[in-house]
């Protein structure tokens, strides 16, 4: 079994967003590029309900963007996180 890792709406923003000229953020991107790219298949990845909408808001034709992009779009088809603390009973 692969250990699970939740995806949240900052790695979606970061592998989506255009190269930042500020060098930290850059470098941020980079790195998450790069994990995404190299390590991703090594786990399974798991996404929010509250990260899938928060990452849809805003300008649309960047929304679209976040949502289809190639990788990106298999983020949108995994299970959904719930928080147990929420769960009755």
């Amino acid at each position: 079994m692969k250990p699970s890792v939740y995806v949240e709406t900052t790695i979606i923003s970061y592998l989506t967003a255009w190269r930042s000229p500020q060098l930290v953020m850059a470098a941020n991107q980079e790195v998450t590029r790069t994990w995404w790219d190299e390590h991703r298949q090594d786990y399974e990845l798991f996404v929010s309900t509250a990260v899938r909408d928060e990452a849809m808001r805003g300008d649309s034709e960047a929304s679209a963007k976040r949502k289809f992009q190639n990788p990106l779009r298999m983020v949108y088809r995994q299970p959904r996180w719930t928080n147990p603390s929420n769960s009755s009973g």
